[in-house]
């Protein structure tokens, strides 16, 4: 990553004095400072009324937001990361702490990155609530994921970590999401006062250096616009996708037990589970299907009794035989229980001849 000041041209010397007139003199006439990326999206900062913009002249809608103090030590950069070239308006206020915010724009996406960090010790996770955008169009629609099992779809906008889609239907679209500490984020606000993106309720105090980040996106088209915000995430990450045929998963045709399948949790009670398996492997062997592996979910194992809420449950299924794999809790141990494989998994696994996919919880 490099940052170096923007060079000054004739065309910019105007806008480089106001800046600069803006960062001598706080009591004088403040201009919002300005940065520019791709598709024509744009971002400011007025340093005296401590409001920020995020603009998209494509779609002509703007997000806006201000906050809790007069923004200072405003400067203008340009430099390149990951997601490319960008430039970078960064500041500073005070919201009980001493803060400091950036916001890139890059030139070949059509993307912002909002960055907040701590520079003092903060007691209230709630102040590094960046951006929190309280003027938007108000006509939109909404979508995100539930935070319950496979992350159903929902046409609302769930407060957890989900990427938030906000669309209309011209098929104007923008995807808002974090950028940074995925498991302890969230994002805020219903879509029609507020919409924020900050750390979910049960994080408190952070210490000095703290910094979270947030990706806001911009397009025409739905998929698209998801898509690019797909690429922007991944690169950021510096993740590689794999091929969708990377692995044997991927690439053939295989035969699962996760949740709504006929053996989640269930089996023939004459054969066992084991048996079970082995009697549908044959089958498909004698009729041709060409499975290439066996998936084993969330039964197999030891468990606690301790569910996802923390709560203390019963059986899975209350019409098996109750034990340490028949239940819905955290990881116990990491192998076969023996009432359900009494040689073990690796006996299992070279009978039937085939692969294994396992599943896994978190850890108890």
């Amino acid at each position: 990553m490099r940052d170096r000041l923007m060079p000054v041209t004739a065309a910019a010397l105007p806008r480089v004095v106001v800046a600069l007139m803006v960062l001598a003199a706080p009591c004088a006439l403040a201009l919002p400072v300005t940065i520019e990326g791709a598709g024509g999206i744009f971002a400011d900062v007025d340093a005296t009324a401590g409001r920020y913009t995020a603009r998209s002249g494509e779609l002509k809608w703007t997000f806006a937001g201000t906050l809790a103090a007069e923004a200072s030590s405003i400067a203008r950069r340009e430099g390149e990361d990951r997601l490319g070239a960008y430039q970078e308006l960064s500041f500073r206020w005070r919201d009980g702490a001493a803060l400091s915010g950036s916001i890139r724009a890059y030139r070949d996406r059509p993307a912002l990155l909002f960055r907040i960090t701590a520079d003092e010790p903060v007691a209230d996770a709630r102040v590094l609530r960046f951006p929190r955008f309280t003027a938007f169009p108000k006509a939109l629609r909404h979508f995100s994921y539930a935070n319950h099992e496979f992350a159903p779809a929902s046409f609302a906008l769930e407060e957890t970590a989900t990427p938030w889609l906000l669309y209309d239907d011209a098929g104007h679209a923008a995807v808002l999401s974090p950028a940074s500490h995925y498991m302890t984020a969230s994002l805020y606000g219903d879509g029609e006062t507020v919409i924020a993106s900050g750390l979910n309720p049960g994080v408190g105090a952070l210490p000095a250096g703290f910094t979270y980040a947030t990706l806001l996106v911009f397009g025409t088209g739905v998929n698209a616009t998801w898509d690019s915000w797909g690429a922007a995430l991944t690169a950021l990450e510096n993740a590689r996708r794999p091929a969708n045929d990377a692995d044997t998963g991927l690439r053939y045709l295989g035969y699962w037990t996760d949740n709504g399948a006929s053996y989640y949790y269930d089996y023939d009670r004459q054969l066992g589970y084991a048996g079970t398996l082995e009697a549908l492997v044959e089958r498909y062997r004698t009729e041709g299907i060409p499975i290439r592996y066996l998936q084993l979910d969330s039964w197999w194992y030891s468990k606690s009794l301790i569910g996802p809420e923390g709560r203390s449950g019963g059986p899975k299924n209350e019409s098996l035989p109750g034990g340490e794999w028949n239940r819905y809790g955290g990881l116990l141990r990491y192998e076969a229980h023996p009432a359900l494989f009494p040689e073990g998994l690796a006996a299992f696994q070279h009978r039937i001849g085939l692969p294994l996919i396992t599943h896994n919880r978190w850890v108890d």
